[in-house]
C-alpha cells in the first residue's frame, strides 16, 4: 500500500449486534462490560511488570503461554504478520506470521482500518481468552497488501480439536448449503456470525462444518451447492458457557478463497431418478453428493419436514425453509442423504412439484409388526387401548398398548385439539405415519405414530365405567363416609375426656392449696440465698460483656476498639519512658479463595488457627489482636526496628511453615506484614497505622510473604525483608 496506515487503541463502545429480548439485551450488557473492563483489569498487572517480563516477538511464542503467564500481560511485537480474518461487525480478527496463527480479541473496540491480506507490524499484549491465550490492546502498522499464501490440506477430524486453533488451513468438501443468517450467532456470550456474513456448510461424509465469510456483495452463491470444494480459511474454536470445546468454525476471508474442485450440476432435478429405498445404500451414489427422488407426500409434519412415498418406500425429507407442500402432491425431490433414527432422511432438499396422485393406503398392523421398523416413514393403522395423554410446548401425545406392546401416537402443536372427549382405557384405531425410535446402537426401541389431524383418531369402544378415574371417586366418597363415623365417635370421646378432666383439675387445685402454704415457709429462708446467687450472676454477667466487647468472637484475640485503645496507651507510655515500641499490621494472602473454595466454616477455622500462630510466636507482654477480616494487628513493646523487624519474620514463619489441616485437607497459606516504630518514625496512633498499612501494600506489591518496614511517610524505598 502507498500509504501506511498507523491505529492506536480505539475507544470502548457498545455492541450494535445486540438482540432485542429482555434476556438476550442483559447477557449481552454483562458481556460488553465484561469486555469493557477485563482489559483493563488484565492489562494493570502487565504495565506494572512491564520492566520485568520479556517481549514476545512471535506468534506462537504468544500462543503457547499458559493461562497463567498470559494473564501477566506480556507485551507482544510482530515485526511482520498478516491478517488472515478481520470482520468489525462480530469483532473477529486472526492473524499470523511464520510461526503460528493467533487471535486478536477487538470487542469492546471500534472498527479497526485492516483487511483481510493485510501485511503489519503488530504491537500488543498477551491475555488468556477463553479458551487459547489471545492479544489484546493491538496497534496496527500497515505495510501493505498481499494475498494470504497456500495452507496445509487437514481433515475434518483433526480440526474438531483446539490443535489448529487460529491456525490458516485448506479443507476439501462438498458444500451442502450456502445461507446468511437472520440474526447474530453467539458461543458463551460471544458473536460468532451476523446477519453480515454468508455461512457456507461443508461436508466431508457425515460430518458438518461451518465456514463464515464475508460477502459485500450480496451475490446468489447458490451454484456451489453440491459442488466439492477446497478453500483455505483461519481456524476458530467453538466453546460453550463453562469453556469447554464443542467444535471449531473456519472464517475465510471472502468468497474468492473458495475453489471449485468438482462443479455441482447447472440444474439440480437433472440428476438420474433413484428409488428411496436406494439412498445411502453402498455404491448407489457417489458418496456425500445429492440425489433426486419421485414420490407423493403423505404428510406434513411442520414448516420443515414432510414424509415422501414412491411406488415400494417412504423417506423423511428435510427443508431449510417452510415447505408449502400438502398431501397428495406428486414431487421431485432433491436433497442430501443422511442418517435417520432409523431409515435414510434426505436434508437441505428442494423440490419441485409435478402433479398430484392418490396417496398411497395406510398398511394395517399390530404395534409389534410397526416396530420391526420394515415400514418406518411410511402411512400405518395400529389399534391400541389408551393408556393416558399429554400435552407438551411442542405436541400433543397419546400412550397407547397393543397386545403388550406399547407405543405413542403425536399431534403437533397448534393443530385444532381434538382428543378432550378421549379417555383412559377406550380403544382407538390410530392412522398416521410410522416414526421408529431407536436406542444408541440404532436398534428399534419405541413406535411412534405421527399424526397430522385428530381424525386419524377413531374410536372403537369406549372404556367401561369402571374405569380409573371413577374408581377413585367412589373410593373417595367411601372414605369420605368413614371419616365422618370417626370424626363423631372421636368427638364423642372427647366430651367425656374433657369432664373427667374437670373432676380430676377440682381434686388437684385442693391439693395445691395445701402444697402453697408449705412453699411459703420454705420460701422464705430461700429468698436470701437467691439474692446472693442473683448478684453473683450480675458480677459474672458484666465481666462477660466487657470481655466480648473487647475481643474478636472467633479468635478470642482483641478486637479493632480494644486494639486502638491498647497502641494509644502503649504510645503515651513510650513518650513518657521514652522507649521504642514497633507495629505489625499483618494480612493473609490469597484468604478470599479459601471461603470460595472450603467455605466460611473452613475459613474461620484457618483465621483460628492463624491467631494461635500468631499467640505462639510473640511474647507474653505482646499485644495481639484482629484489626478486621484476614487482618492482625501486634504491638510489640520496646522493640526497636531490627527487633521489630525480628518479631514479624518468627510470625510470617510460623504462618508459612507448617499447612493448615482443616476438614481433612491441606491448605498452605502466607502473610504479608508492613511494619514501622515509634517514636522514631511517628508519635500519633493514625500516623503509626498509616505507616503500617502503607508498608503492608508495598509488602504485597513485592510480592506477598514478605515484611516491609517502614519508618516515614515520605520514605522512597521501605526495607524488605
Amino acid at each position: 500500500m502507498d500509504a501506511v496506515r498507523l491505529m492506536t487503541d480505539p475507544e470502548q463502545q457498545c455492541d450494535p449486534l445486540a438482540a432485542t429480548s429482555p434476556r438476550r439485551v442483559t447477557a449481552r450488557f454483562a458481556a460488553w462490560l465484561a469486555a469493557l473492563f477485563l482489559p483493563v483489569f488484565l492489562a494493570l498487572p502487565a504495565k506494572a511488570a512491564a520492566d520485568s517480563l520479556p517481549v514476545l516477538r512471535t506468534a506462537h511464542q504468544a500462543h503457547t503461554l499458559s493461562t497463567t503467564e498470559a494473564i501477566r500481560g506480556y507485551p507482544v511485537h510482530l515485526d511482520r504478520a498478516q491478517i488472515t480474518f478481520y470482520d468489525s461487525t462480530i469483532h473477529s480478527l486472526f492473524l499470523m506470521d511464520a510461526t503460528d496463527g493467533i487471535f486478536v480479541d477487538a470487542r469492546g473496540d471500534r472498527a479497526l482500518d485492516v483487511h483481510a491480506g493485510d501485511v503489519v507490524e503488530v504491537d500488543a499484549v498477551s491475555g488468556p481468552g477463553d479458551v487459547e491465550p489471545v492479544l489484546l490492546h493491538p496497534r496496527f502498522r500497515v505495510l501493505g497488501n498481499a494475498r494470504l499464501p497456500e495452507a496445509p490440506l487437514i481433515g475434518f477430524d483433526r480440526l474438531s480439536t483446539d490443535f489448529y486453533d487460529s491456525q490458516w488451513v485448506a479443507i476439501e468438501g462438498i458444500v451442502r448449503s450456502v445461507r446468511r443468517p437472520q440474526e447474530v450467532t453467539y458461543y458463551a456470550g460471544h458473536a460468532a456470525s451476523s446477519s453480515a456474513n454468508l455461512i457456507v456448510t461443508v461436508a466431508s461424509g457425515q460430518d458438518l462444518m461451518d465456514v463464515i465469510t464475508l460477502d459485500p456483495q450480496g451475490g446468489d452463491h447458490s451454484n456451489l451447492i453440491d459442488a466439492r470444494v477446497r478453500l483455505r480459511a483461519a481456524c476458530g474454536t467453538r466453546f460453550n458457557q463453562r469453556k469447554q470445546i464443542i467444535g471449531v468454525h473456519l472464517y475465510m476471508p471472502d468468497i474468492s478463497y473458495i475453489q471449485v474442485l468438482e462443479p455441482a450440476p447447472a440444474d439440480p432435478f437433472s440428476l438420474p431418478l433413484s428409488e428411496t429405498a436406494d439412498v445411502m445404500r453402498a455404491s448407489q451414489h457417489e458418496r456425500g453428493h445429492r440425489v433426486h427422488v419421485r414420490g407423493v407426500v403423505t404428510s406434513t409434519w411442520g414448516p420443515l419436514q414432510f414424509t415422501l412415498m414412491d411406488a415400494n418406500h417412504g423417506i423423511f425429507v428435510h427443508t431449510e425453509v417452510p415447505a408449502a407442500v400438502s398431501v397428495g402432491d406428486l414431487l421431485d425431490v432433491v436433497g442430501f442423504p443422511a442418517l435417520g433414527d432409523y431409515t435414510s432422511v434426505l436434508d437441505e432438499a428442494i423440490f419441485r412439484r409435478s402433479g398430484v396422485a392418490r396417496p398411497p393406503a395406510p398398511v394395517t398392523l399390530t404395534a409389534a409388526q410397526a416396530l420391526t421398523g420394515d415400514h418406518d416413514a411410511e402411512p400405518v393403522r395400529v389399534d391400541g387401548q389408551l393408556l393416558y395423554k399429554s400435552r407438551t410446548a411442542t405436541e400433543t401425545t397419546l400412550l397407547l398398548t397393543d397386545g403388550g406392546t406399547t407405543f405413542s401416537a403425536s399431534l403437533p402443536a397448534g393443530t385444532p385439539e381434538g382428543f378432550d372427549n378421549l379417555e383412559p382405557g377406550s380403544r382407538l384405531r390410530i392412522t398416521g405415519i410410522c416414526l421408529i425410535e431407536v436406542t444408541p446402537s440404532k436398534t428399534p426401541k419405541a413406535l411412534k405414530i405421527l399424526l397430522q389431524s385428530p381424525d386419524e383418531v377413531l374410536v372403537l369402544q369406549s372404556p367401561s365405567w369402571w374405569t380409573p378415574r371413577h374408581t377413585l371417586i367412589f373410593a373417595g366418597v367411601l372414605s369420605a363416609v368413614v371419616m365422618v363415623f370417626i370424626a363423631w365417635n372421636v368427638g364423642l370421646r372427647r366430651r367425656v375426656r374433657a369432664q373427667t378432666r374437670v373432676i380430676r383439675t377440682q381434686l388437684e387445685e385442693a391439693h395445691m392449696l395445701r402444697l402453697q402454704a408449705e412453699a411459703a415457709h420454705q420460701a422464705k429462708s430461700k429468698s436470701l440465698a437467691e439474692v446472693l446467687s442473683l448478684q453473683h450472676d450480675l458480677l459474672v454477667a458484666q465481666e462477660k460483656l466487657r470481655y466480648q466487647a473487647t475481643h474478636d468472637v472467633l479468635t478470642g484475640l482483641s478486637n479493632r476498639g480494644a486494639l486502638l485503645d491498647l497502641l494509644r496507651a502503649e504510645i503515651e507510655r513510650t513518650l513518657r519512658t521514652h522507649a521504642s515500641m514497633g507495629l505489625l499490621m499483618l494480612d493473609v494472602d490469597h484468604f478470599k479463595p479459601i471461603n470460595d473454595t472450603y467455605g466460611h466454616l473452613v475459613g474461620d477455622a484457618v483465621l483460628k488457627e492463624i491467631a494461635h500462630r500468631i499467640a505462639r510466636a510473640t511474647r507474653p507482654y505482646d499485644v495481639v489482636g484482629r484489626y478486621g477480616g484476614e487482618e492482625f494487628l501486634v504491638i510489640l513493646p520496646s522493640c526497636d526496628r531490627d527487633q521489630t523487624a525480628n518479631g514479624a519474620e518468627r510470625i510470617r514463619a510460623a504462618i508459612s511453615s507448617l499447612p493448615f489441616l482443616v476438614a481433612g485437607a491441606e491448605i498452605s497459606l502466607t502473610a504479608s506484614i508492613g511494619a514501622t516504630v515509634a517514636p522514631d518514625a511517628a508519635q500519633a496512633e493514625t500516623e503509626l497505622l498509616s505507616l503500617a498499612d502503607l508498608a503492608l501494600y508495598q509488602a504485597k506489591s513485592a510480592g506477598r510473604n514478605c515484611t516491609v518496614v517502614r519508618m516515614s511517610l515520605q520514605e522512597e524505598h521501605a526495607a524488605t525483608v
